[in-house]
């Protein structure tokens, strides 16, 4: 069973570090744009707007970006605390990102390319990575 726990920390590692870096970097112009679109639209909805943050969108996909990347790794190679911690941190950016898509005004199409889904998946997944060891300790 911890063989299974560790593919499942490392495959939602690399998930995270990947879309991460996706963020950061440069990519394809079509999908820079629509990456552009969304984080205007999800900085519209941000749940730091309740304390009286507005964030700027590129800063917004910028800090999100890192988080994930550096969540990731620390899912991947970090010490148990820091996995625990990490999990935690991509939970919450999960949650964040399905009231994104709960509060704007999404199209099917435009859900089916975000990956509406696969926002329930690694969550999903952290969850149990996170909840895991403190079952099997009692």
């Amino acid at each position: 069973m911890a063989l299974m726990l560790a593919a499942l920390r490392i495959l939602l590692g690399g998930f995270f570090m990947l879309t991460g870096a996706a963020k950061l970097s440069p990519v394809a112009a079509p999908v820079s744009q629509q990456l552009k679109v969304l984080f205007t639209r999800f900085a519209e909805v941000c749940p730091l707007k309740l304390f009286g943050y507005q964030p700027d969108p590129r800063s917004y996909q910028t800090a999100v970006g890192w988080l994930e990347l550096l969540a990731g790794a620390l899912l991947v190679a970090g010490p148990p605390l820091l996995q625990g911690i990490s999990t935690l941190l991509l939970i919450l950016l999960m949650m964040a990102f399905r009231l994104g898509l709960c509060c704007c005004d999404f199209t099917c199409a435009t859900l089916a390319r975000v990956g509406h889904s696969f926002c329930l998946i690694p969550s999903s997944g952290c969850v149990v990575v996170w909840m895991w060891p403190c079952t099997q300790s009692s």
